[in-house]
């Protein structure tokens, strides 16, 4: 049986059972990701420079298998996605790959589509824009999903109260398509694995972007509930997540997308998730959580399109996990990889129950955080375009769509 390491599990203060993934193995794997490259180096040290590694019981990543990623992905998607790396030449036409396969366990060869050349092929993937082929992919795409996986079935076993996995959260793939910077979709993953104990999931995202992959996985099933906090404009990726948007058949009114406008600070989000998050917990009763916490809103990242500061956001998780039920913590986007290491490491430690000093440590990324070398970043300037009106505007809405569900 997988389970966690434990070592430092007497050390901890708090009464909350807390797990973390990590392996210097994996941090290399996951430093990988074009999107992302180097930022599991920032994350992972800068918590262990505030030693936090001592307070925390650490879990062994684990590569998924076939049968663990075929659990949502399709069997012809998964095997391009583990071998075109290593061979592309041998996928000339799809009849090539069914021949391939036909030898490979739990490969259902009547999924594979007859011709396409290669090139294709890795667009019929999505492998082909904004997730290109890099060299590690496929122990990468294990190593994300197993890790996700395993974190869930620790949570299963009643092992933690909370398991985090900084490196997972990668909510735009789909079943047989790569998306937006993600490959495989361990979120998806890791709540199938979850509800093989908890019959009812809900499902949070802080990210910029619409949580479009988990959405469309859980779109007709009225056993998990997804929550979207995101950016929402004309020509904004992924173009979905409208508040009109709200599941379908047995899952109607299971999805609740709340559409944000540029400028959201940190006051304007708080006041909104808590009383959407309350809301939903207490109208659905979830058995389990999970919490995907991209970091792309915060103030400082490329998009520039929120003014989240890294107070407000911990706040926020700090607020469902206190609901204490078995809750999965998940990485995401963000692209201002200081940044996200700050947040990263303040929510672990509001997760620990240990306060953090507001200077960073000397470490060696030391240089990244600077010229203020702080652990939090001002919020900006930028106009809250959420006014009181809109802001009412999805209250009601949500609050309405919520007691339909209940008296469905």
């Amino acid at each position: 049986m997988l389970t966690a390491n434990l070592t430092n599990s007497l050390e901890i203060k708090s009464s909350r059972r807390v797990g973390y993934v990590f392996s210097d193995e994996y941090t290399k794997v996951a430093a990988l990701l074009p999107s992302n490259q180097n930022r599991s180096f920032l994350t992972h040290s800068l918590i262990r420079a505030y030693s936090l590694f001592e307070k925390l019981s650490l879990i062994e990543p684990y590569h998924a298998t076939l049968q663990d990623l075929t659990q949502f992905h399709s069997s012809d998607f998964i095997d391009f996605l583990l071998n075109v790396e290593n061979s592309p030449n041998e996928f000339t036409k799809k009849e090539d790959i069914r021949v391939k396969s036909n030898d490979r366990d739990g490969i259902d060869d009547n999924e594979w589509e007859e011709g396409g050349t290669f090139e294709e092929l890795v667009e019929d993937y999505g492998l082909a824009y904004d997730c290109p082929i890099f060299p590690g992919l496929a122990e990468y795409v294990r190593m994300v999903a197993g890790s996700t996986i395993i974190a869930a079935r620790l949570l299963v076993n009643g092992e933690f109260d909370v398991a985090i996995h900084w490196d997972g959260g990668r909510h735009h793939a789909k079943k047989s398509e790569c998306h937006g910077f993600c490959y495989v979709n361990d979120i998806v993953l890791g709540i199938i694995e979850l509800r093989q104990k908890f019959s009812k999931v809900l499902y949070i995202d802080l990210d910029l972007h619409h949580s479009d992959g988990v959405e469309s996985a859980f779109l007709y099933t009225d056993k998990v509930m997804t929550i979207s906090f995101h950016y929402y404009a004309t020509g904004f990726y992924p173009g979905t997540g409208a508040l009109n948007h709200v599941g379908q058949g047995k899952g109607l009114y299971h999805a609740i997308n709340v559409p944000l406008k540029q400028g959201l600070k940190g006051s304007t989000f708080l006041y909104l998730s808590e009383r959407i998050l309350n809301a939903a917990y207490n109208a659905f009763e979830p058995h389990s959580i999970v919490v995907q916490c991209g970091c792309d809103g915060l103030f400082g990242d490329p998009s520039r399109e929120w003014n989240l500061d890294i107070q407000s956001f911990g706040q926020c998780v700090k607020g469902i996990v206190d609901w204490k039920k078995p809750t999965l913590i998940l990485g995401g986007g963000g692209y201002n990889h200081a940044n996200v290491a700050r947040c990263n490491a303040y929510v672990t430690s509001l997760l620990i129950e240990i306060p953090l000093p507001h200077d960073i440590p000397e470490h060696e990324y030391f240089e990244q955080y600077g010229p203020d070398f702080s652990l939090f970043v001002d919020q900006g300037n930028q106009p809250d375009a959420n006014d009181q009106e809109y802001v009412s505007h999805l209250l009601n809405t949500i609050t309405e769509n919520l007691e339909q569900m209940r008296s469905s």
